[in-house]
């Protein structure tokens, strides 16, 4: 089981235009989908659609908790919130022919410390009562109203009831969330650059700065670099994962499946290697899919074989194969297969 949290939900409204987006004039097109959305839900949502359960925590504006609802119908996750005042923001999603995405995104209303509280309490009482998640993910931007350091505390407390957490969001509440040593972060290489001051001009420096960062936090860093794949590190080890060549039709959400994907694949006890593999291919699922949606085991497998996770070695910085790639016959996520299992099973086949 995963828990997701989403401070700031959104209404998604994804637009699909018949031509190219013009400023200053009329662009017309087609309401495609509405759907409930914020980056927790994304998540929950990533994880389901592999086979794991979620459970995603928001929270709802009590002046329009109808079309919350409504926008609900259809997810695959569970949704459990709590209301507050003003409205849930609404995000407009502009998709142009060019293959250009615009997103229009509200602040959102503002949240009080005392509305926080009833949805701290119903995670611990959820917790005392259904048993500890695998992981609580932390993730997106928090509502106007809510200081930055509400991660980092969420991240303290969890810690203390043995809990581990991941992390996505930026900024102060990024820098804060990290010092709370998290199990997991996962910023995009902007939010990664902020972070560390500066543009990072080589993958070599980015995992430079990645592997700091896990050293003097005790976490593991997870920078997503689109088309480029993504760099992990933690305190041992280093993998680059690189991904194929895809004909994307939308980034958006990209980061979210990663997220939801890994998140899933470690709860089901899977290692770090082949769970980045997994969420490197639903990655690659989600980008060619259609706009709003999320991808289910039949999308993600033909992408398997054609993620590589390699290990980052140095000082020479070579890369040397660290995963060996899914069989192109397999016909299904095995999420039941833990790391000692997947061993045993390479060294079967390795030996036919």
């Amino acid at each position: 089981m995963i828990y997701t949290v989403t401070l700031n939900p959104t209404i998604d409204r994804t637009l699909v235009l018949d031509g190219n987006l013009i400023l200053g004039d009329v662009n017309r097109g087609n309401l495609t989908k509405v759907a409930a959305g914020g980056k927790g839900i994304n998540c929950a949502q990533a994880a389901c659609g592999m086979g794991s359960e979620a459970v995603a925590y928001c929270f709802i504006g009590k002046d329009n908790i109808e079309e919350f609802e409504k926008s609900t119908v259809g997810l695959n996750c569970d949704i459990r919130a709590e209301y507050k005042k003003g409205l849930t923001r609404t995000c407009l999603k502009v998709y142009a022919n060019n293959g250009l995405t615009t997103e229009f995104n509200e602040y959102g209303s503002r949240l009080s410390a005392e509305e926080m509280k009833p949805f701290i309490a119903r995670l611990i009482m959820d917790i005392q009562k259904e048993g500890k998640p695998e992981f609580i993910v932390l993730s997106g931007s928090v509502p106007p109203g809510v200081e930055s350091g509400i991660y980092a505390g969420m991240i303290a407390l969890f810690k203390k009831l043995g809990i581990p957490t991941m992390l996505d969001c930026d900024g102060e509440t990024l820098r804060r969330g990290i010092e709370s040593s998290p199990y997991l972060v996962k910023p995009n290489l902007s939010e990664f650059e902020a972070y560390c001051g500066g543009a990072l001009q080589s993958i070599p420096e980015i995992i430079k700065n990645a592997k700091e960062v896990a050293q003097k936090y005790d976490t593991r860093l997870l920078v997503t670099i689109g088309g480029d794949g993504m760099i992990y590190a933690d305190k041992e080890v280093c993998y680059r994962v690189t991904v194929p060549e895809v004909n994307c039709s939308t980034t958006v959400g990209a980061g979210d499946t990663v997220f939801g994907v890994l998140a899933a694949a470690l709860s089901k006890g899977l290692s770090m290697e082949k769970s980045l593999q997994l969420a490197g291919a639903a990655a690659c699922a989600k980008v060619v899919g259609q706009p709003g949606a999320f991808p289910v085991q039949s999308d993600v497998l033909p992408y398997l074989p054609k993620v590589s996770v390699m290990k980052w070695e140095e000082p020479e910085t070579e890369l040397t194969e660290d995963v060996e790639k899914e069989e192109e016959s397999d016909q299904t996520i095995d999420f039941e297969k833990t790391e000692e299992k997947s061993e045993q099973t390479e060294e079967t086949n390795s030996g036919k």
